[in-house]
């Protein structure tokens, strides 16, 4: 995909290492604490970060503003005057923020996550600057549940380990907000509705997937989020539609796991 938006770019003597790429649509309750965890990284490189703000109507925007007055040259917004979601319009990290990354690493945290490790940034560049056989590093996350005030793991992975691809077919078990990966050329489908399943899907091919036990995220859900808010029979069944779009992307190739992956989702409803 051409790079249209270069004209969001400012000019930098220095390019970053790492671009944070954030997604943000009505997070106002909650992105104090995402830019103040990406703004608290203890790190020995640059990094910028990158929104999308996908025509929010709660006050996100001015926050974004006063951020970006502040730090002009941290923070590159971009932001929707209608709502692109709402228009079918999937891919949106595709789409509007990867081709604005500058960075030789891509880092992800959704305005209603945060980072609450000052060295996640450095742990996880480090890592990958050492072994260049991995495409991508990520981590265990703390889970917010707003609605119950339980709080949990985002997955029962138990020591640092190699997520593989067949794994992920399965199920994604990588939290959004911990995921940083090399910035090569991406091509993927946007139609999906969970771009980041598809993207770590990619990555597994491209290399290895590191994964840490280290918590240096938080994935909060909360009644406006638009997946961890659905009732259980409905987040099933979407999950299903997104298992068959990626079949279909795959041409069938993996036809037979992703069935029985399926399948099991199905066993949930009974």
């Amino acid at each position: 995909m051409p790079n249209v938006f270069s004209i969001f770019k400012k000019k930098s003597d220095t390019l970053p290492l790492v671009s944070i790429s954030c997604l943000v649509y009505n997070h106002a309750a909650f992105l104090d604490d995402a830019f103040k965890g990406f703004l608290k990284q203890k790190t020995n490189f640059k990094f910028e970060v990158i929104i999308h703000d996908d025509a929010s109507n709660d006050g996100s925007r001015e926050i974004i503003d006063s951020y970006t007055k502040k730090y002009p040259d941290i923070f590159f917004p971009f932001i929707q005057r209608t709502n692109q979601y709402s228009q079918g319009i999937r891919g949106i990290s595709e789409r509007y923020n990867f081709p604005r990354c500058r960075g030789k690493y891509i880092a992800m945290c959704e305005g209603d996550d945060y980072w609450r490790d000052e060295n996640k940034l450095q742990t996880q560049v480090d890592f990958l600057e050492r072994h260049a056989e991995y495409s991508m590093s990520c981590h265990q996350a703390l889970v917010i549940d707003n609605s119950n005030l339980r709080d949990s793991l985002f997955n029962s992975i138990k020591k640092d380990t190699e997520i593989t691809f067949d794994e992920l077919l399965f199920k994604n078990t990588i939290p959004t907000a911990s995921i940083v990966f090399r910035n090569t050329s991406i091509h993927l489908p946007t139609h999906i509705e969970t771009g980041d399943w598809i993207l770590c899907l990619y990555l597994a091919r491209q290399g290895k997937i590191h994964f840490s036990t280290s918590v240096m995220s938080v994935y909060r859900k909360h009644p406006n989020s638009v997946w961890s808010s659905l009732p259980l029979k409905e987040m099933i069944y979407k999950g299903i539609t997104v298992m068959n779009q990626i079949n279909e992307y795959y041409n069938f190739e993996f036809d037979q796991k992703i069935q029985l992956a399926i399948q099991e989702r199905l066993k949930m409803l009974k």
